[in-house]
């Protein structure tokens, strides 16, 4: 922990997706860290643990589309030294429900902050780290590794296996020569904790039929 402390104390860190649930817990961790947390998001939900935790008065929080070209100038204007890419859609069923956007914010965000990096970053260290999912690989019946076949049968798990072969193929064209550029994906299952307002999460749904007297159905 004290490592840490050392690593992340007067960092400049931006964190997209900010207002979403894991962005907010990543947002206080670093914060006591002594971190100065940038954070952009599209928008941010009235229920929320970014409201619940009043993050926007604790760090330099900004509305902004990835997809926008004014998130080059916001980079390029803040220069972090460390990047966490956590905006996406991150909920299967909305995929579903609306295809276009979940390929938007998954796959073209990441490629237009990659190429942002590519841009700006010519000489300047910078670590980005992208989250992706465990929803990663070809659907197979055998336990997984983090080398087997990448893939997927729905808009969702597809979008997340695209932000990871994006995020090798700017690797491999661009950064892989840069020393001062470091780049990983990591491949994040399902979060559970406090301050998770999401529609169809489990441990969420059974304290709400618990609060209010209604039967459980597994």
């Amino acid at each position: 922990m004290n490592n840490n402390k050392l690593f992340f104390n007067k960092k400049k860190i931006l964190i997209t997706g900010v207002a979403g649930f894991k962005g907010s817990w990543l947002a206080l961790i670093l914060l006591n860290f002594k971190a100065t947390i940038y954070g952009v998001d599209k928008k941010i939900t009235k229920k929320s643990l970014f409201n619940l935790l009043r993050l926007e008065k604790k760090i330099y929080f900004k509305k902004l589309d990835l997809n926008n070209k004014n998130l080059k100038i916001y980079i390029k204007k803040i220069k972090p030294d460390i990047i966490y890419h956590f905006a996406a859609n991150s909920l299967v069923l909305d995929s579903y429900k609306a295809p276009l956007q979940t390929i938007k914010n998954n796959i073209f965000s990441t490629s237009h902050l990659l190429d942002c990096i590519r841009k700006i970053y010519q000489n300047k260290k910078i670590i980005l780290i992208i989250s992706t999912s465990d929803k990663v690989y070809k659907p197979s019946k055998k336990y997984l590794k983090e080398n087997d076949t990448l893939g997927g049968k729905d808009i969702y798990s597809v979008s997340k296996a695209c932000k990871e072969l994006i995020s090798y193929s700017f690797y491999e064209s661009f950064f892989k020569n840069k020393s001062n550029i470091t780049i990983a994906t990591v491949r994040a299952g399902n979060v559970i904790g406090p301050g998770d307002y999401s529609k169809n999460r489990i441990v969420p749904d059974l304290v709400n039929f618990l609060t209010k007297n209604n039967n459980i159905v597994l």
